[in-house]
């Protein structure tokens, strides 16, 4: 099917009964508003201008699976590093190295404290950044400030607080502060064009789509 506007389109659509009902799909191409335009006819008067109009519209887009990522091997490495921690029951210093377990310890800090805001700034937000590494470093404050007015005993209480805040942390900035407003892809924008012709007895509707 192909209109006066010189829109390039394909499409298929069985006639009913004549004259009554025409179903056609249709693919619109930038081309088409230039045309419009320059006939004297509003863009958005069209529905491939309106298609046009709402692909610049912009739309929200999470991007929370890429520290969430860095936040699981955070989490792996301290499990490592439990795994392979030389412990000694005696006043002698331990026969095994610390070495693998101070190591599984460090890539759990950078990744849990540098590599969530080091994505923020990747994606060009600098106070998601900011506001990233300020909830990650809460939850060694309130550790602190925790083991600070506590007589000195079991560190139970305080493993528990810290990992607890760094856990709810992690879900803040994954889930929430993880997304940013992008410009509308203008290939997921569509059509429907119904029109009616009188003098022929006859209805049809397009849908189509910019690409």
């Amino acid at each position: 099917m192909f209109s006066k506007n010189h829109r390039t389109s394909a499409g298929f659509g069985p006639i009913l009964s004549a004259g009554s009902l025409a179903i056609s799909i249709s693919f619109g191409f930038c081309p088409a508003a230039h045309a419009q335009a320059s006939a004297g006819v509003p863009e958005t008067a069209s529905p491939l201008g309106r298609a046009r109009e709402s692909s610049a519209a912009e739309t929200t887009r999470w991007y929370g699976y890429q520290p969430a990522i860095a936040d699981a091997v955070a989490i792996g490495s301290i499990f490592g590093a439990a795994a392979t921690l030389c412990l000694s029951l005696s006043d002698t210093p331990p026969r095994c190295s610390q070495a693998p377990s101070t190591m599984f310890l460090a890539t759990a800090a950078v990744s849990y404290f540098a590599a969530a805001p080091a994505i923020h700034l990747a994606h060009g937000h600098w106070d998601k950044a900011g506001l990233s590494l300020g909830i990650r470093v809460v939850p060694v404050l309130l550790t602190a400030a925790l083991s600070s007015t506590r007589e000195r005993g079991s560190s139970t209480p305080d493993a528990v607080a810290f990992f607890g805040a760094a856990a709810t942390a992690m879900v803040i900035d994954d889930v929430f502060i993880a997304s940013e407003t992008v410009p509308r892809s203008a290939s997921s924008s569509w059509y429907v064009a119904p029109a009616v012709d009188p003098k022929q007895h006859a209805a049809s509707l397009t849908i189509g789509g910019l690409f």
